[in-house]
């Protein structure tokens, strides 16, 4: 009986070790300053420190699937046309346009646009700002 209880005390002991609890003040505390990163760079139009990369081969940039947290450039002839940035679950947050089609000259560059991500049908893209 000794030998069944020192062994489930010994397993009890080296699951809380592998297991950190951790609290939820610590926890915010830990991830507040990556999202203040994110969100600084977005402000400033910058790329994410936290994760960046450019496209040079599309058209366009993807809407989702890409890092938590991160930007990725539309570069065409090593120009940045277009900056998105991705929110926590890597889909398309915001767009900065530094350079597009102006058929009736009404765009300033650079200038955003918030995507909006309804629960039936697909993203869509918020008018410029």
């Amino acid at each position: 009986m000794k030998k069944i209880f020192f062994g489930f005390l010994a397993m009890l002991m080296i699951a809380s070790a592998a297991l950190t609890i951790v609290p939820p003040k610590e926890a915010n505390a830990t991830i507040l300053p990556i999202i203040w990163m994110f969100e600084n760079a977005k402000t400033k139009g910058e790329p994410s420190p936290l994760g960046h990369s450019e496209e040079t081969k599309k058209n366009s940039l993807p809407v989702s699937g890409e890092k938590s947290l991160s930007s990725k450039d539309l570069v065409k002839d090593g120009k940045v046309v277009q900056r998105r940035y991705y929110d926590g679950s890597g889909k398309a947050e915001m767009d900065i346009d530094y350079d597009h089609s102006d058929g009736d000259g009404t765009h300033t560059f650079p200038h955003r646009h918030n995507w909006y991500w309804p629960e039936v049908g697909p993203p869509s893209r918020g008018p410029g700002y």
